[in-house]
């Protein structure tokens, strides 16, 4: 059987979406990723400094805030 490609993951380092260096909004992985973006989650702080830096350096940082993609 193939494995399913997973969706939720970093999009800076790749780390899964349950790993235990994840950080979640108020430590609980039921209220999703505490970082996300408009291309994805990001797995910590530092990773979300490394997307807005390079965002900013290629000019292609948004202009509005992303929605919340664990929002239903």
């Amino acid at each position: 059987m193939l494995a399913r490609p997973e969706t939720n993951h970093c999009v800076v380092c790749r780390r899964r979406f349950g790993d235990e260096a994840f950080s979640y909004y108020y430590g609980r992985i039921e209220q999703g990723a505490a970082y996300y973006c408009d291309e994805g989650i990001l797995c910590s702080p530092a990773c979300a400094l490394k997307q807005f830096e390079r965002r900013r350096g290629a000019g292609t940082y948004p202009q509005k805030p992303a929605d919340d993609p664990f929002e239903v």
